[in-house]
């Protein structure tokens, strides 16, 4: 059975489905405004990793996260059976959002998106210097912040993508 979708301007939608192309489960996170998947990525425990930016809220698991502004850059890992294990949300009163997702040789999460103002990863605020900057974290296994950069200048600069190179570079 199908879950139905709560809002009509966008949810983040999540299935899995078997080698035979039968369904498994599926997850659906909602709430008021627009919630958009940008990256996805599965780690060695097939545990999978969301992530992308939500205007408004978004219903995770029962648990409501109102934006605190334009938009906001979420993280959600569920384990192999669709249960939500842990979720993240980030930014200020300006736009930020997951772009890129990889997972490391370690299991280890790296994350990518584009910053229009102040995001704190875990580590300190990382302020933008223009228009949009890039943002690169990496996270453990259980959600929590490992490093965190800023990149960027007076022009507006965007993420498309990130490829791992080991446990201890990205």
């Amino acid at each position: 059975p199908m879950l139905p979708m709560t809002n009509t301007s966008g949810d983040v939608f999540l299935s899995k489905l078997a080698g035979d192309g039968s369904f498994k489960w599926q997850q659906s996170w909602g709430g008021s405004g627009v919630q958009a998947p940008h990256a996805l990525a599965v780690n060695s425990s097939d545990e999978i990793h969301v992530g992308g930016r939500f205007e408004s809220s978004i219903n995770v698991g029962g648990t409501l996260y109102n934006s605190a502004g334009q938009g906001d850059a979420f993280v959600v890992t569920v384990d192999s059976a669709g249960q939500p294990l842990w979720q993240k949300t980030y930014g200020d009163s300006f736009d930020q959002s997951v772009q890129a997702l990889a997972v490391a040789s370690n299991d280890d999460l790296i994350v990518m998106g584009d910053n229009n103002g102040t995001i704190n990863l875990g580590g300190g605020d990382l302020t933008s210097q223009g228009f949009t900057d890039i943002f690169l974290g990496r996270l453990d296994k259980s959600g929590s912040h490992v490093l965190s950069r800023n990149y960027g200048d007076a022009s507006s600069d965007n993420v498309l993508q990130v490829v791992p190179a080991g446990a201890k570079s990205f």
